[in-house]
């Protein structure tokens, strides 16, 4: 791929900034902030302008930016724009890069843009950076059909169907064919989803997937601890057992003998904390438990979870 080269008069030095960047020679951390514009929000790359803004210029001849376009290509695998410019007399070396698709690497390596600095991404960043187009759920993997607990999911079945939230399945349908009505199972192979789910034993494979249910007197003192694994089925119904097990609840009697249990928090209020604190986790992090936390005066519960990317608490 060939580019045509024209010089242009007097381009305005700015800052630098997430989007600008100056060299004053175009050497290996030119391609580490290339690698980073393209993995940011893109950027201009000007080569012959110092630090302090200082125009040293450069003395390009279109064969050697032909060349410098092509070692680009084929480093970044990025088609730049490319042009000479012209500033206080001298020439600038003016290279814009959009932002990638994909993520771009410089020699195995991943960068981006954090303000007017170039920085190599740590190993929690790059594994956030080259999952967060990705779904969890419907990534699959070596899963047995014998590994999905049937029981869970002739539960789900019934309580959905009661709740019209399902169409009733044909007597005749294996469970192959309702776990692909569902869509956990894609071509073929079971997803990730299909395990935590209903699998027998979704901790043989996510070992972060358990809940542990804590009563704290204070912030070091431990009264009781309980760790609830299983499928999110049967998660939800220990987890609640769990809570219920370490708060206290009074009875009434009402009318003709009718007794009415009053739990220190309505329990409606706790299924919604749970229930958010199980569907709402990020299964992508590893070593990161749900935990949910009991003192005498009240109840606090945190899990591996974020908002989704693009979307900040304003």
């Amino acid at each position: 791929m060939r580019f045509a080269y024209v010089k242009f008069s007097y381009v305005y030095v700015v800052n630098e900034s997430q989007n600008v960047e100056y060299k004053e020679s175009f050497s290996e951390k030119a391609f580490q902030t290339l690698s980073a514009f393209a993995n940011t929000e893109g950027g201009t790359l000007l080569v012959g302008v110092a630090d302090d803004k200082t125009i040293k210029g450069v003395n390009y001849t279109n064969e050697e930016i032909e060349r410098l376009t092509d070692q680009i290509v084929g480093k970044l695998g990025i088609y730049p724009s490319i042009r000479i410019e012209e500033e206080s007399g001298k020439d600038i070396l003016k290279i814009e890069v959009q932002k990638s698709s994909v993520p771009i690497h410089l020699s195995g390596k991943f960068y981006k843009r954090v303000g007017n600095t170039t920085r190599l991404m740590q190993p929690e960043e790059l594994r956030d950076f080259l999952i967060k187009d990705k779904n969890w759920d419907s990534l699959t993997g070596d899963y047995k059909i014998d590994e999905i607990d049937d029981h869970t999911v002739q539960m789900f079945i019934k309580r959905a169907i009661k709740a019209g939230r399902l169409v009733p399945f044909d007597e005749e349908d294996s469970l192959v064919d309702i776990l692909q009505s569902l869509n956990l199972i894609i071509d073929g192979e079971l997803t990730n989803a299909a395990i935590v789910l209903f699998g027998k034993n979704p901790q043989k494979y996510f070992i972060s997937a358990v809940v542990r249910v804590i009563k704290l007197k204070d912030d070091i003192t431990i009264i009781g601890d309980k760790p609830v694994t299983g499928n999110l089925f049967n998660q939800a119904i220990n987890v609640e057992e769990a809570i219920k097990h370490f708060i206290d609840v009074k009875y009434e009697i009402k009318g003709e003998l009718q007794r009415t249990e009053i739990w220190d928090y309505p329990l409606e209020a706790l299924r919604e904390m749970l229930f958010n604190a199980l569907i709402h986790r990020d299964y992508f992090k590893q070593g990161i438990q749900t935990q949910i936390k009991i003192y005498d005066d009240y109840l606090w519960s945190n899990n591996a979870g974020t908002l989704p990317q693009g979307i900040t608490l304003e």
